[in-house]
C-alpha cells in the first residue's frame, strides 16, 4: 500500500468536498475510465455527477 498524501476532491459546482465514487452508468464512462483514467464521481451536496482523472494506487507522488 502506498503512502501518497490525500488529495481533497471538490465538486466543481458547488465547491463542496462531500464527494463520492459513482457508478458506471453508460459506454462514455467506461470509455472516459478506460482511456483517460477519469472516474466518475458525484457530490452529496448539490448532487451534480461529474469525471475526474484517477491515477489510482500505482501512482507515484512528483517531487517539486
Amino acid at each position: 500500500m502506498s503512502s501518497s498524501p490525500s488529495v481533497q476532491m471538490r465538486c466543481p459546482k458547488c465547491g463542496s468536498a462531500d464527494v463520492r465514487y459513482s457508478y458506471t452508468q453508460s459506454l462514455w464512462d467506461m470509455a472516459l475510465d478506460l482511456l483517460f483514467s477519469m472516474d466518475a464521481f458525484r457530490c452529496r451536496s448539490c448532487r451534480r455527477r461529474f469525471h475526474k482523472f484517477d491515477p489510482g494506487e500505482d501512482a507515484e507522488p512528483t517531487a517539486p
